[in-house]
């Protein structure tokens, strides 16, 4: 293969990728003309893409006026590799919980939520508990900020129609990769969360909860702990 026909083929990759990523994103269906505005490709490039990822599976036109969503293919596969995600994640935010006593979460962002998928309880009396499978807004969350910071302003605002005060946040966000909830979510609940990209092609964050009063106390204890935890966590995914 020449090097021009790699790099066209590289260049597809890429554009394919990034049609996906943005079909995953969207739970209930995405036009073309949308996909072409959040992806930066022309609607022709994006219509050929769409039409090839529909014939392997990988995309689902959803009929009449609904747009496409992700295929069968790519569910069928995301659901077994997110059970790996979960599994190989587990140990290191369980080592988190451990050395700092607190509850440490693991959640998925889909859509404008936050899900919760797994969670180690910390060994206070007085703590703080999701239980998994409770969904929250990615908005008011330290974990949902954390995975919103790794989207760009304008994503940012066509997907999730954010304000300008709260992109102000989340360019904090992005300087530290630690997102904060002081009583936002729940009063009395404060967090600390920071976010990694999955190999599963999924946005997660891991955070702490901890009753406000104590809180305050031990968040800046928390901070390093948890970009360790991540930092372990992105270099255990690399080894993948």
């Amino acid at each position: 293969m020449s090097h021009k026909n790699k790099k066209g083929s590289i260049q597809v990759i890429s554009r394919a990728a990034s049609i996906m990523r943005a079909l995953g994103m969207s739970s209930n269906g995405i036009s073309l003309g949308q996909l072409s505005a959040r992806c930066d490709l022309p609607r022709s490039t994006v219509q050929r893409i769409v039409t090839s990822l529909v014939a392997e599976g990988l995309a689902l036109h959803l009929g009449g006026n609904q747009g496409f969503t992700i295929g069968p293919e790519i569910q069928a596969l995301a659901s077994s590799c997110k059970i790996n995600v979960w599994r190989s994640i587990h140990p290191h935010f369980s080592a988190l919980s451990h050395e700092t006593g607190e509850t440490v979460d693991l959640a998925v962002l889909q859509g404008g939520a936050m899900l919760f998928v797994d969670q180690v309880p910390g060994h206070h009396r007085l703590r703080a508990v999701s239980e998994p499978g409770e969904r929250f807004s990615a908005l008011l969350t330290a974990n949902g900020k954390a995975c919103l910071s790794l989207f760009s302003d304008e994503q940012l605002r066509q997907e999730f129609n954010v304000k300008d005060d709260f992109l102000q946040e989340i360019i904090e966000v992005r300087r530290t990769s630690l997102a904060w909830d002081f009583d936002e979510h729940t009063q009395g609940v404060s967090a600390i969360g920071s976010a990694f990209f999955g190999f599963d092609g999924q946005y997660y964050a891991v955070s702490i909860p901890v009753p406000s009063q104590r809180f305050k106390k031990i968040k800046d204890k928390l901070a390093p702990a948890l970009l360790h935890c991540i930092k372990e966590i992105k270099e255990a995914s690399i080894d993948k």
